[in-house]
């Protein structure tokens, strides 16, 4: 007999997939927020800026997170450049361990 109040991560409403696989499961409220604070800085933010996705979503959004929440809107954020949900597009810079996105 299944407990009806478990759910997978895949079929909880609450929760988005982002990137595949299990341990890129992050919460829809943070996604959204994440994508949302985006949008509104890629308005004010040149086309052909290039960042981190803590600098392109801006230092005071990305230290009120905590550090699990940080590698959560990293993901979301790799998401939204990799599905073009907005114009971002991820780079490689040699000698850089971080991921870098240029605003299209």
């Amino acid at each position: 007999m299944t407990n009806p109040t478990h759910s997978t991560p895949a079929s909880d409403p609450d929760v988005f997939l982002v990137m595949g696989g299990q341990f890129n499961v992050v919460r829809k409220t943070l996604f959204d927020s994440v994508r949302q604070h985006l949008r509104d800085r890629i308005a004010v933010l040149p086309a052909g800026e290039i960042g981190t996705a803590e600098a392109l979503l801006g230092v005071k959004f990305w230290v009120a997170m905590p550090i699990g929440a940080r590698i959560k809107a990293g993901l979301c954020v790799s998401h939204i450049a990799t599905e073009k949900i907005l114009p971002l597009h991820r780079i490689t810079i040699p000698g850089k361990a971080s991921n870098y996105y240029e605003i299209r």
